[in-house]
């Protein structure tokens, strides 16, 4: 039987700071234990004086310069030993499976909110581990989960049949190949599925393929309270994990295998829409701008502008792709103004991105690399590592423009950083650089 007081836990909290290399802010902590200043100030006296802290100031300093000793961090090791022990049962459905706090921990950022739950945990008794996880789960509010919950939103905003997406799960060969695979990690069925689904899109984002598949085909294989668009946020994000392990016509094939017996025509869009992405790669032009089109009509903007905005950006690359640049300008003008109007930073990014290549190319130079500033700014805020690489990328076809080779080599080598594993993206990436390199030669 696990055991931890008070104490062992503001010791792990003090090996959490060391860790993450964040200084002490007694305020904050004051807040997330519920304890008074005073409390906290005591807890950490008697601490020092067991060898466990050092370099404890007098409580004048409000900022004093706490780490734990090497006593300190033996017991660290201890008490994160027998965390790794610790098993949760979910109070809501004690027939499913059970999950380590370990598993819970990975999904938590920083140790404030690791620590807050332990301290529900063992000195509040709190056994609902549904509450204690929505009190100290925040949507992050950067630009990836800004546009990725505006597209869970963007979704539900219609009332839809689900009756399908059952027999689609049914059917499906992308359902009965998660089962022959192992999670990883056990997930439990009271946990905000929004907040998976939203750490699996990071992962993603971020070129951790293996992380975020394993979460797509945990949630496919329980599929426990993962209503129909909760399925198809899933079922895309495992597609696309899949197209960036290079299983492109494995993909195809089991976005054939969920359209063909879907019936409601937003849920069918949005994965014709997928398709088009996959397939528009293969240099089939005619059939991806044909579905991307008929999309176009099941999303309209007041009820679905992000999707509209994604559609309308895409379809911009693939004129472009075709060489007709006015086309693809126009097209991301349109994706811009959606996102800029809907207050879409991530989208606004994504748009301006391709825009600030379109601009440099028409001799607007600096109107290309002030979009890309901006973009570049909210990718780094965001954390999105595949974001940055397209930044980079395209600055570097905008300083080919320039005439500026030496810095176009170095985004060039920069946005390559980033380990891209999409074959026909690399291989794409390549191709066009190498021929604005050839036609500015001319």
């Amino acid at each position: 039987m696990v055991s931890l007081g008070r104490e062992d836990i503001l010791i792990w909290y003090f090996g959490l700071i060391q860790e993450y290399e964040e200084t002490i802010d007694r305020d904050k902590l004051k807040r997330v234990l519920g304890l008074r200043k005073n409390t906290i100030g005591q807890y950490l006296s008697r601490l020092k004086k067991a060898g466990i802290l050092t370099s404890l100031k007098g409580k004048k300093d409000e900022d004093p310069n706490i780490k734990l000793s090497q006593k300190g961090e033996e017991r660290f090791i201890e008490i994160s030993e027998k965390i790794s022990t610790k098993i949760l049962h979910p109070s809501e459905n004690h027939t499913s499976r059970s999950v380590h706090l370990t598993s819970i921990m990975g999904y938590l950022r920083g140790p404030y909110e690791k620590v807050r739950l332990l301290d529900s945990l063992y000195i509040k008794k709190n056994s609902n581990i549904q509450a204690t996880m929505g009190e100290i789960t925040s949507h992050r509010k950067d630009s990836i989960s800004s546009a990725y919950m505006k597209e869970v939103q963007s979704i539900r905003n219609v009332d839809l049949s689900f009756g399908s997406l059952n027999d689609i799960l049914g059917r499906s060969s992308i359902y009965n190949s998660c089962l022959e695979q192992e999670d990883g990690f056990h997930l439990i069925r009271t946990y905000n599925i929004d907040d998976i689904l939203l750490q699996a899109e990071i992962l993603r984002r971020n070129n951790v393929i293996d992380e975020a598949k394993c979460i797509y085909c945990g949630l496919l294989r329980r599929n426990e309270g993962l209503e129909a668009n909760r399925w198809l946020l899933c079922f895309s994000g495992m597609i696309h994990c899949m197209i960036y392990e290079n299983e492109i016509e494995r993909a195809i094939e089991l976005l054939d295998e969920a359209i063909r017996p879907t019936t409601d025509p937003i849920q069918k869009a949005f994965l014709k829409k997928i398709k088009a992405d996959i397939i528009q790669d293969l240099d089939r032009f005619d059939e991806a701008s044909m579905i991307y089109k008929s999309c176009l009509g099941s999303f309209q903007e007041k009820k679905f502008p992000l999707i509209r905005s994604a559609i309308l950006n895409n379809l911009g690359v693939l004129y472009m792709r075709k060489g007709e640049d006015s086309i693809a300008t126009g097209l991301w003008e349109d994706a811009l103004k959606i996102a800029r109007k809907q207050n879409l930073p991530w989208m606004i990014s994504m748009a301006s991105i391709n825009l600030a290549d379109a601009y440099s190319l028409n001799g607007s130079m600096d109107k290309g690399m002030k979009l890309l500033g901006k973009a570049r700014t909210v990718m780094k805020g965001s954390g999105d590592g595949e974001g940055l690489s397209a930044v980079d990328f395209n600055m570097a076809l905008v300083q080919i423009e320039k005439g500026d080779l030496k810095r176009a080599w170095y985004y060039f080598n920069r946005s390559k950083e980033f380990p891209l594993s999409y074959r026909l993206k690399i291989e794409e990436r390549e191709r066009v650089f190498k021929e604005r390199l050839k036609n500015l030669k001319k």
